[in-house]
């Protein structure tokens, strides 16, 4: 399961992006496991700093489920020494 450091981050990650006005229907994570999922989803709507209907209008599923679309992507895996590595890994995609 996807461990609550993770979790942590990619709500960090997510929010700094709608603090920069990406809109959350923008926002995608990608995750392999249903439990990741569900722990992304759960630690963001009790945990994010921001409104909670922001965080529940961002798509987290499969790669399988985004594949032909164009979103901003996080996909949780290798560690991003800071977010603006991040950012200029999702400008490249």
């Amino acid at each position: 399961m996807l461990a609550s450091t993770e979790a942590a981050n990619v709500e960090k990650i997510v929010t700094r992006f709608l603090k920069s006005g990406v809109n959350p229907e923008q926002i995608g994570i990608i995750t392999p496991y249903e439990g990741q999922r569900a722990h992304i989803v759960q630690y963001m709507a009790y945990n994010g700093t921001m409104r909670s209907t922001l965080y529940e209008a961002i798509e987290v599923a499969s790669v399988d489920a985004f594949q032909g679309r164009e979103k901003v992507r996080h996909s949780p895996g290798p560690a991003y020494h800071n977010l603006s590595s991040l950012i200029n890994t999702v400008r490249t995609l």
